[in-house]
């Protein structure tokens, strides 16, 4: 709505996952990196993680977040994003006003 035309979605795949945002992607205290085995570079965790199911977590989430994405558009009365696109008109602020 702002202009932009794209978006990044990183955490998002992790979380899709199964990730819990402990932040210990990088070794944490046990020095192995992450206890589900998403981000560690140690072979015994990384196991953990089979590919075919990973793929499928994400697809699925994909998937989930199109159809979501498809249906506020539908009720917007539009058709894809580019639509949105100049349509400042559809902003709504939902945070708390100032002095709040």
């Amino acid at each position: 709505a702002l202009g932009a035309d794209g978006c990044v979605l990183g955490t998002t795949d992790l979380v899709g996952m199964g990730c819990t945002r402990c932040s210990n992607c990088e070794g944490g205290p046990s020095g192995r990196g992450c206890p589900w085995g998403l981000t560690t570079t140690d072979i015994e965790l990384q196991e953990w993680v089979q590919q075919d199911w990973g793929a499928k977590r994400l697809d699925n989430l994909y998937t989930a977040m199109q159809w979501r994405l498809r249906d506020i558009l539908r009720k917007l009365g539009l058709s894809n994003v580019r639509e949105l696109r100049g349509r400042t008109d559809l902003l709504k602020y939902i945070g708390k006003e100032a002095g709040e």
